[in-house]
This record gives structure tokens, sequence and C-alpha cells, in this order.
């Protein structure tokens, strides 16, 4: 039974999770190996997308001592695509410090629950902060100290972080609306104007979404300065 094992971990790693999940679901079906294949089964589920199933199949798991630490990390992360960012961070905290990206993982988390909780926006940033210190080219927890520092009303702080992103040359659809927002929150229209016409091309903003934002508030701002 070990070489069917073995067999399904190659097959994730060449990416055919289908054939993995029908050979890890055959050993469940005959109660065989588990919790390695129920561990299987839910991490196909996960790399297809089928995120609640995913979940089902983790929650097996974790009553299992012996991979119940991966198991709660890997729900998690089932709970967050799913939007679910209370339960995602119920098991986030639970392994928080068993894993390198768990700290980055919660303070993402948090910004979102900071929508409905500004406290959280604070708790967020001793995470986020935490991934910088230890990697200050942690371009996805810079972009989240940036969200969160606008968040807070503190533009200047939020600005810098997004420009550190673009430094790195994370230029993200979701940074560069962030340097607009703060620019745009400073009234730095010309730079806002600059930023625009340098940054924002066929490239990073193939539906103009962002050029449109950008021209939208300069023209209100510039109609407000003729009133």
């Amino acid at each position: 039974m070990p070489s069917v094992l073995k067999q399904i971990k190659q097959l994730c790693l060449e990416g055919e999770y289908h054939q993995a999940l029908s050979l890890a679901e055959t050993l469940s079906a005959e109660e065989k190996e588990f919790p390695l294949t129920a561990m299987r089964i839910a991490d196909c589920y996960y790399e297809l997308g089928y995120y609640q199933k995913a979940i089902e199949w983790y929650s097996k798991v974790i009553e299992s001592e012996s991979l119940r630490e991966i198991a709660l990390y890997n729900r998690g992360l089932c709970y967050r695509e799913l939007n679910c960012y209370d339960s995602a961070l119920s098991d986030l905290m639970r392994v928080e410090g068993k894993y390198s990206d768990v700290a980055g993982t919660i303070g993402e988390i948090l910004y979102y629950l900071g929508k409905d909780d500004s406290s959280r926006y604070t708790e967020a940033l001793k995470y986020l902060n935490s991934c910088v210190a230890k990697n200050a080219d942690d371009v996805d927890a810079l972009y989240f100290i940036g969200a969160c520092y606008n968040q807070l009303g503190q533009h200047e702080i939020a600005l810098s972080m997004f420009r550190q992103c673009l430094d790195k040359s994370y230029s993200v659809y979701k940074v560069m609306d962030g340097v607009i927002t703060s620019l745009n929150w400073l009234d730095q229209i010309n730079e806002l104007k600059v930023f625009a016409r340098d940054q924002l091309n066929e490239e990073t903003d193939p539906s103009h979404r962002l050029r449109d934002k950008a021209v939208e508030i300069v023209e209100d701002f510039e109609a407000a300065k003729k009133c």
C-alpha cells in the first residue's frame, strides 16, 4: 500500500490532481492508510479549487493527532479562499509560529476583518511588521501594511509602503490602486498625473480601470478648483 501512496504523491507533484484524487478515494473507501489518504484527498480538492470539499476532508484529518497541525493550517487557507475570515483566523491562530508564512496570512485576514472592526487593522500591523522584520523583501506584507495604514488614515505611510512594493517590481493591480487612493487622500494631484502617465499601461492596467479612476479623480479635483 505504501507504493500506492507514493504514486499518489508523485501524481500531485506532477499536477495530476484528478488522477491522484481517484486513487486516494479508492484507498479511503477501503479504509486504508488513514489519515494520509484523507490528507491527500483534501490536498487534491484544495488544488482543484473545491474548497468546501477540502474543508470536509481536512476536518477528518484534524481528528488525527499526527497530521493535525498541517490540516489546521490548510483548512484555514481554504476558509480564507471562501472569505470565511473568522473561521480562517481561528484555525491559523492555532498553528501560529508553526509555519513560516502563517504570520503574514493572519495579518492579511485581520486586514479583511478590519472592514467590520477597525481595531483589526492595528492588530494586523503587528503580524505584518513582524514579517517585514524577518524579510524586508516580503512585498505581500508591505502591501497589506500600506492597505492597513490607508484604512487608518495614515496615507503618507501607506504611500511609502506601496512605493516600496513598486521599487521591488511588485507592480500588481492592487498596489497601483493603493498608490492612487493614497495620492487622492493626500491631494497630490500632480504626482497622480505623473504616476498615471508613467506607470499605467496596457501591461499593468489592461482593463483601463485604474487609468479611468485616476482621470476621474483629476477631473473632480480640477472641477472643484473652478467652483
